[in-house]
């Protein structure tokens, strides 16, 4: 025991805890004081003290953001494209051997569409007379617009009404569709008794005035046939329309009263009795007036307004704690799919990721994959816009 300095032939002392105090010259006693919890702190920040740090050694130049932004971003490129873990061990590597000093073309969309804009021209095509385009699928014809994972359901049968009304009035009687318009299912867009005389149909502004206009190359009989043609795709259209959309969806009509105006207008007394009883699963038995309670409180909140966005209205409303049981339901119903879209897409993501080739791929992983992906696709489009956040700069390590 190095740190025992003998007094005399009975007693001893403790270099390390310094005391004044003696200690009997007895092995029970010395056990003792070695055992006490003052002992070995002030023995363990001695060691501490003789033992040099690495990091003495290492002048500290701060995180390089830069460095950390560009391998997070690569990582979210990872995420985006489902790109094997294999392959990303390999891709730093490869960068560093294919871009040192050397510029890259960059092809981007303003190229493509002038190689479309020239072989247009050389064909003698105008493009302002272009009344459709087709290229390729869905995702490419419409990029992030053919679907949407923003809040939709309370919107849908309201806007499939009113396109409906709007067809209608291009070639159907005023009186008629005013008759009907409380229950569009009554109309019967195929009745030739409701619609309006062949010249009356409504075609646009432009065609309209082609049409009036005297034109000796077109005959009276071919602007009749045109018509006609105008007509019957303005019918087939509501048609199908009304046999694809049930015009009395009782979960549509419910969430239809969710919009803003709705809500702060206070017209709706119970939310329980009438929207979420289309609703079932949601809520728990015996929160039915707590719920209430809260729905009845928003139209006196002086921090919602009723001319505030759709989504700036409930974000507000969610980040307040006194509408907790409130905003269990509203997110519940906003979150329902209007469209299998976005969720096939998700299924098909992860059957790329969790592949024959990858089936020792946990589900931890493959979860934290497909929640990254998708957290860039709403926040950021997509994994070139994507930005790191000061928060994931400074997890990173």
């Amino acid at each position: 025991m190095h740190w025992l300095r003998r007094l005399d032939d009975k007693k001893a002392q403790c270099s390390v805890c310094k005391t004044s105090d003696s200690l009997l010259s007895k092995k029970s006693v010395i056990d003792v004081h070695a055992k006490g919890d003052k002992h070995k702190r002030l023995m363990k920040e001695k060691l501490d003290s003789k033992v040099t740090r690495m990091t003495s050694f290492v002048k500290n130049e701060g995180v390089d953001t830069s460095i950390n932004r560009a391998e997070i971003k690569l990582a979210a490129w990872a995420a985006e494209h489902e790109i094997s873990f294999r392959a990303m061990d390999h891709l730093p590597a490869v960068l560093a051997s294919s871009f040192n000093d050397s510029k890259t073309a960059n092809g981007n969309a303003e190229t493509l569409f002038n190689t479309l804009e020239n072989e247009l021209n050389a064909s003698d095509l105008k493009l302002q007379n272009c009344v459709g385009w087709s290229a390729d699928t869905c995702s490419v014809m419409h990029g992030k617009h053919n679907s949407s994972s923003s809040p939709m359901i309370h919107l849908l049968h309201d806007s499939i009404s009113k396109l409906y009304l709007d067809i209608l009035s291009c070639y159907v009687k005023p009186a008629y569709l005013k008759q009907s318009q409380h229950d569009l299912s009554l109309i019967d867009p195929d009745s030739e008794l409701a619609m309006v005389p062949l010249e009356n149909v409504y075609v646009g502004t432009n065609v309209g005035r082609f049409l009036t206009t005297t034109t000796p190359t077109v005959t009276v009989e071919a602007k009749r046939e045109f018509l006609h043609v105008c007509r019957k795709f303005l019918v087939t259209a509501c048609m199908q329309l009304k046999q694809r959309f049930n015009f009395h969806d009782p979960v549509l009509v419910a969430a239809s009263k969710l919009n803003v105006a709705t809500v702060m207008s206070g017209n709706i007394a119970s939310f329980v009795g009438n929207i979420m009883i289309h609703f079932p699963g949601i809520l728990d038995h015996g929160k039915e007036q707590e719920v209430d309670n809260q729905w009845r409180k928003l139209p006196y909140d002086d921090n919602l307004t009723d001319d505030m966005e759709f989504d700036v209205f409930w974000q507000a409303d969610m980040q307040d704690t006194r509408y907790s049981a409130l905003n269990f339901c509203i997110k519940a119903i906003l979150t329902i799919p209007v469209a299998n879209a976005d969720c096939e897409r998700i299924f098909s993501g992860v059957h790329r990721l969790k592949s024959a080739v990858r089936n020792r791929l946990t589900s931890s992983s493959l979860l934290k994959y497909v929640a990254a992906r998708e957290g860039i696709r709403s926040d950021s489009e997509n994994c070139e816009k994507f930005e790191p956040d000061k928060v994931m700069l400074q997890k990173y390590n």
